[in-house]
């Protein structure tokens, strides 16, 4: 991967991996809550 070439620490890494992990899980349940409340309706 081309973001372990780049020197840095590695809990940096992960958990910028971490944050951008979480960052897509909540926009993809916001988009199914979403979806349920417009779908109920």
């Amino acid at each position: 991967m081309l973001l372990d070439m780049i020197p840095g620490s590695w809990h940096q890494k992960i958990f910028c991996r971490e944050v951008l992990l979480k960052h897509i899980k909540i926009k993809v349940l916001g988009n199914c809550i979403i979806t349920a409340q417009t779908g109920s309706n």
